[in-house]
């Protein structure tokens, strides 16, 4: 009976292997549409059954759950609400009508945009770019100070350390002064701090994970995360870009380990957009609905740069940021810039740099030569040949590791904000971007660009051919990775 009962039981579980391992097929052919992507998830699992199908369900698994599906729906109605109750805005973009009319090469861009992100270009803003992180975060922190109604902080990580100390301990003032001190982070960027921010229930501050982790909600999803980088004040002034809130950042932290980034100052009509972002991402966190007048005030004209919020992640706006990537690189006459701590482009992408680079733009790629992921740069580098050959010029800026994310394209446009130049970024992460078109602010962007290739090494091509076979080997290794980067 009991020989008879372990081989009635080992045959269920032989059955229950099966069909899981078909089940777990049957949704990587459907779900995974890069054919490269299916066909690696499909050899781990196979191959290393056990651990494949862990790595799987980990890393593999897009998990859009019915909230995040959802989401879209509930970005639809707030901005359907907040729009019907403010007064019609007068800082939209008017396109030139007269054919005759001289304009740059990329003045088709707005139109062509507005169609990607749903959102207008706005007149009347000041952009101001910040490059030291003492000097982004004494910005900050002088802007909470000075807050009257609100406070909107969104960080992907926040650190306990002495910076995130600072923010907490400024959020903590203005609470018992009356302002609303909101606080929203990602779970997985900020992991080693969930305990801090927990505790600050107790503080007045409201601080919310994006997408808590409940693996008993079946919440534990780590690769849709909310990539975000955003301070809100008053509904009146914006600071976003490539900074979280840690240490890394300060000037006196240790070379090898300090982060250099961009970061920028929004005053104007687009923070009502930058608003907007944070509104639909607290929403989607816990509900609440942030539409009164203390949190969208009557913005007034700060400036003469053109500005526009591009957002984009596995909801509504999914794939925004990569095509507007592509239509940067394919709308491009004489230059084109890019900054980017990560360069995993897809095959499009590839071949919009390359022939760029052939109809003679000056295409110029910086990134770190020292990488926070030695997966991700050996595997950037399995494209360097190819660029080389077609005459983009490839950069690897000596420490501290360069994390800033900009495009520049020709002498008025540019891109700004949270979103690197990888898979990762392009179809998975919430990002948030700003479309910014200005000489002036351009002008400002491409001396600290060039200041960065200053103190860059440039890759040249004979030399970079030379590299040792064992490197060759790593980085073709690390390729394979790809879909999954």
């Amino acid at each position: 009976m009991t020989l008879a009962h372990d081989n009635l039981l080992r045959d269920v579980l032989a059955a229950a292997y099966v069909l899981g391992m078909v089940a777990t097929a049957i949704h990587i052919l459907l779900r995974k549409h890069d054919p490269r992507s299916a066909a690696l998830w499909l050899f781990a699992v196979f191959m290393v059954p056990a651990l494949g199908l862990v790595l799987y369900l980990v890393f593999g698994v897009d998990r859009v759950t019915r909230k995040t599906l959802l989401k879209e729906a509930g970005n639809l109605r707030l901005r359907q609400e907040y729009m019907a109750s403010l007064p019609r805005s007068h800082a939209a973009y008017e396109y030139p009508d007269d054919e005759d009319a001289e304009v740059s090469p990329t003045a088709e861009f707005p139109g062509m945009l507005e169609k990607f992100c749903e959102r207008p270009l706005l007149v009347g803003n000041r952009v101001k770019l910040m490059l030291q992180g003492d000097q982004v975060y004494q910005g900050m922190l002088d802007a909470i100070e000075g807050a009257k109604n609100n406070v909107h902080l969104q960080a992907y990580i926040f650190v306990a350390d002495r910076v995130g100390r600072q923010f907490v301990e400024a959020m903590i003032r203005k609470c018992r002064e009356g302002v609303a001190c909101r606080l929203l982070y990602d779970t997985v960027g900020s992991i080693d701090s969930l305990w801090f921010l927990d505790e600050l229930a107790h503080t007045g501050v409201d601080a919310r994970a994006f997408t808590p982790l409940n693996p008993l909600k079946r919440r534990w999803q780590i690769n849709l995360r909310n990539h975000r980088k955003l301070l809100l004040v008053d509904g009146k002034v914006g600071f976003t870009g490539g900074m979280n809130v840690c240490e890394k950042h300060l000037v006196d932290h240790p070379l090898l380990t300090r982060v250099k980034d961009y970061h920028f100052m929004l005053e104007g009509p687009v923070v009502h957009q930058m608003q907007e972002w944070f509104v639909e991402d607290w929403y989607h966190a816990c509900g609440e609905r942030l539409l009164s007048k203390r949190v969208f005030p009557p913005l007034e004209w700060r400036g003469d740069d053109l500005a526009r919020v591009i957002t984009s992640g596995p909801d509504g706006d999914h794939e925004a940021f990569y095509q507007v990537v592509f239509a940067a690189i394919v709308g491009a006459r004489s230059r084109l810039w890019i900054v980017s701590p990560y360069l995993v482009p897809d095959k499009g992408i590839l071949s919009a740099l390359r022939l760029a680079a052939h109809r003679g733009v000056d295409v110029r790629l910086v990134v770190p030569g020292r990488s926070d992921h030695a997966v991700v740069s050996l595997a950037a580098r399995t494209f360097y040949e190819e660029l080389l050959g077609y005459g983009v010029s490839i950069y690897e800026r000596k420490p501290p590791f360069l994390h800033a994310k900009a495009i520049v394209v020709d002498d008025d446009w540019a891109i700004i904000g949270s979103a690197n130049m990888d898979m990762r970024s392009f179809r998975l992460n919430f990002e948030a971007n700003i479309e910014v078109r200005s000489r002036s602010f351009v002008r400002a962007l491409g001396v600290a660009i060039e200041d960065d290739i200053r103190n860059s090494v440039p890759v040249y091509l004979p030399t970079f051919r030379g590299r040792s076979t064992a490197v060759k080997v790593a980085e073709r290794a690390c390729a394979l990775l790809n879909p999954l980067l």
